[in-house]
Parts: structure tokens; sequence; C-alpha cells
């Protein structure tokens, strides 16, 4: 299983960048829980499962950037990290808050508004591939639908 959310990483980096990154992170990043520290050990140790994981991932975001780059009026490049695809919606002059809003109505589709994210992100959105394949066919085929009525 993956540790989706739990905000725990790591650098590799040049001894005076880390000591730049201990003075900027030490106060807003402490007291991270023993559990959490434990768990990312482990996880060093998992890399037939990370492997495993990966390619899973790799699967749904081919499948599903491709799926939303067949939808008219969609526009998504390939993700080169993480899960997320980042998709443009050009509908009528929309926002990216409208376009969201309206999938989550009419397609019953959560989606992030780009504008959440600054400059550029008017009329995109964000989407995470970190779910089941069937989820993923079925929020294209609503995606699609709900994009055709208003094209």
């Amino acid at each position: 299983a993956a540790m989706t959310g739990w905000r725990l990483g790591y650098v590799c980096a040049p001894l005076p960048v880390i000591k730049m990154i201990a003075l900027l992170s030490q106060h807003a990043v402490s007291c991270l829980s023993q559990f959490s520290m434990e768990a990312a050990l482990v996880s060093m140790d998992c890399k037939e499962d990370i492997d495993r994981m990966v390619k899973s991932y790799k699967m749904r975001r081919d499948f599903f950037v491709e799926g939303l780059n067949a939808i008219p009026a969609v526009t998504c490049h390939m993700p080169k990290g993480a899960f997320y695809a980042w998709a443009r919606i050009e509908l009528s002059g929309m926002s990216s808050m409208e376009i969201a809003d309206y999938l989550l109505d009419e397609a019953r589709v959560a989606v992030v508004p780009g504008d959440a994210y600054g400059l550029g992100g008017s009329s995109c959105i964000r989407m995470s591939f970190a779910t089941g394949e069937k989820d993923l066919r079925q929020a294209l085929l609503r995606i699609e639908a709900a994009i055709r009525k208003k094209l």
C-alpha cells in the first residue's frame, strides 16, 4: 500500500543545500510521528512492491491520459511524476472553477480546479489516477458525456 498523503520524504543533496533546507524546514516540518518514520524505513526494503506499484501507476496513467485526450475539447500532456493528470478543457470560456463544478454536478466526478495552483490554471483541472481502473473508466465515460453536452 502507498503512503499517500503522509508527506514524508528525504533529500539527497550537497551538504550546503542540506543545511539550508534544515534551516528552512525545522520549524515548518517537525515532530514527525514515530510510526511514519518506521513505515518509511520499511518502505526502503520493498523494491519488488515498489516496482509493481510503479508499473501499475504507469499503466493507469497511460490509459487515463489517452482516454482524456480522446474526449473533444480536452488536452492532457503525459505527466512525468506523481499520479495526477493536468488537463485543459476548452468549454466556451468556462473557468476552471466552473468546469470543476460542472463536472461534479453533471458527471459526478470530483476534480480540482486549475486556478487553485496559480497563474496558468484557468480552464485546467487536476485529477488523480491513483484509483482502480474500473473507476477511471467510469470517470472517463462520465466526463466525456458531460463535455459533449456542452459542445
